[in-house]
């Protein structure tokens, strides 16, 4: 008997059948596959969102969110400016539903050898409103971080009852103590290593609203007078399309109908039970080659096992993501990316180059998580912004003079928060 076509926005449910159940199977398969095969599989959502944004700009002008390839040659064509094209992650790391990244100042004192220092109390930025991965709305303030963009938002100047803090940035311990407590499985946690920010405006003895400073926007022809910005201001997507930029990305979402509800995230138990109809039976596995599915509840088994064992452990200590996985990933980028341009840069001896580099995260496979390379900043912002960018601020400058300063007449003294990268790189 002929099987009744299921509609391609059907509930999950609806696909309770001998070849619902295999094509649901299938669809893992592949999916699984993608996963092992395409590093950047875990962000790019549903969407088929780029980024096009000019080089030579910054605070996030220029930026415009695109979907067609001929849309972004059209937007790009021969206007003077290098272009920048990237896959928009769609699916970031939220911290209480907002996105955010991380700027993370490298110093690189010289190129040949390459000799570069990176700070160790980055800092996150977070756009101002919470994240929507459906892509209805391309409110600036939902999508960019940046402080010159969310600080014209209605009520930045007040606290985030979210994130418990002001001006809508974190400092690394704030982040570090999320992270544990979004990821940690242990039963009884010890963390020493989670602390209070090593640097704060108490630390300077001063009150951020005595010393804020901001560098003043420049008005640049295309980017007219930013204190005039409305509240409202939308990224740009498709200035060629008659859709509203708020529906640019939005306008092809299946909507579930008015009784049909709505599909679930995970598939029921019975979804997972293989086909039996001979004609579309998946291909049997060897019987001493574990499936993935089984490899991976066997991964999750180990990891509850381990998490028993350091609950019995009386020196156990819980993990701290941002040590083991986050900046080990951070200096390995800072250090390929330099070397990537390594032989382009003409260095003098006895100059420095301060650069702001911005990383994004996303949930990556095995559930910890990855680290993205956003861009790199050539005169990042130095502004005593917020009450988190004061502080380290000012104690990032003083501690660049020690490195341009004392080390000359010193090399074995004090850096600081700078600490050396390690690479095996000498040219």
């Amino acid at each position: 008997e002929e099987e009744e076509e299921i509609p391609i926005n059907a509930p999950t449910a609806s696909f309770d059948s001998n070849l619902g159940k295999h094509l649901i199977s299938q669809t893992r398969t592949i999916l699984e596959e993608l996963e092992q095969k395409n590093a950047q599989h875990c962000i790019h959502g549903a969407r088929n969102a780029w980024i096009i944004k000019p080089a030579g700009k910054s605070r996030g002008r220029g930026i415009q969110v695109m979907r067609e390839l001929d849309e972004m040659f059209k937007a790009t064509e021969s206007d003077g400016y290098q272009w920048i094209c990237q896959k928009y992650i769609e699916q970031p790391q939220l911290v209480h539903g907002y996105k955010f990244d991380i700027r993370q100042w490298v110093l690189v004192e010289d190129w040949n050898p390459l000799k570069v220092y990176i700070w160790q109390q980055p800092y996150l930025r977070f756009a101002g409103q919470k994240y929507d991965n459906s892509l209805s709305s391309l409110s600036e303030y939902m999508h960019l971080v940046n402080n010159s963009i969310i600080k014209y938002m209605d009520g930045f100047q007040e606290k985030n009852d979210d994130l418990d803090a002001s001006g809508y940035m974190w400092f690394r311990q704030q982040y570090e103590g999320w992270l544990h407590g979004t990821h940690c499985k242990c039963k009884r946690h010890s963390t020493p290593w989670l602390t209070p920010p090593s640097y704060t405006c108490d630390t300077f003895g001063v009150k951020w609203e005595d010393v804020k400073f901001t560098a003043k926007d420049e008005d640049d022809e295309d980017d007219g007078d930013r204190d005039q910005v409305p509240a409202t201001t939308e990224i740009r997507a498709n200035p060629s399309s008659s859709h509203p930029p708020s529906d640019a990305l939005a306008q092809d979402v299946e909507q579930p109908t008015e009784n049909e509800e709505p599909r679930p995230e995970s598939p029921t138990e019975s979804e997972e039970t293989s086909c039996q109809e001979p004609s579309h039976e998946s291909p049997k596995a060897d019987a001493n080659t574990p499936s993935r599915a089984s490899e991976k509840n066997q991964k999750e088994a180990e990891v509850d096992q381990q998490s028993d064992n350091d609950d019995d452990d009386p020196d156990h200590v819980c993990e701290n993501l941002w040590e083991t996985c986050i900046k080990p990933q951070i200096n390995d980028i800072v250090t390929m990316s330099l070397l990537c341009v390594v032989d382009s840069i003409t260095h003098r001896k006895n100059s420095y180059e301060l650069y702001g580099y911005d990383f994004m995260l996303s949930p990556g496979s095995d559930g910890r998580p990855k680290v993205w390379l956003i861009e790199v900043n050539s005169s990042p912002a130095c502004d005593y912004s917020t009450p988190v960018t004061t502080p380290l601020v000012k104690k990032m400058m003083e501690d660049t003079a020690k490195i341009m300063v004392d080390k000359r007449t010193d090399p074995d003294c004090d850096t600081g928060e700078w600490e050396l990268l390690k690479h095996n790189y000498n040219k």
